[in-house]
């Protein structure tokens, strides 16, 4: 999915169903952001994971899911940086 950030302080956010034990590996590429951070919600709204990014391809360490629900991926860019990417979860 391409996350796309118009206005700065906006976030990008994408659920998605997971299941306890899983693996799970957060990527974002062709990102324009200037900065910012990918991080795994679980369902709870706690984050599981978070990693930093910046232009280009950023690939984070994978992670196993520790609870069953609808996860979340937020794209967080940093200050007032705004741009697109495209994020995947594999």
């Amino acid at each position: 999915v391409t996350a796309n950030i118009n206005q700065a302080g906006k976030r990008a956010l994408f659920t998605f169903a997971g299941t306890t034990g899983n693996s799970r590996v957060m990527r974002i590429t062709a990102s324009t952001i200037n900065g910012g951070y990918l991080v795994l919600q679980r369902p709870n709204g706690t984050a599981r994971q978070s990693c930093y990014f910046g232009t280009g391809t950023t690939t984070c360490a994978a992670t196993t899911l520790d609870a069953t629900g609808t996860w979340t991926v937020v794209v967080d860019p940093i200050s007032d940086n705004t741009g697109t990417g495209n994020v995947a979860l594999t």
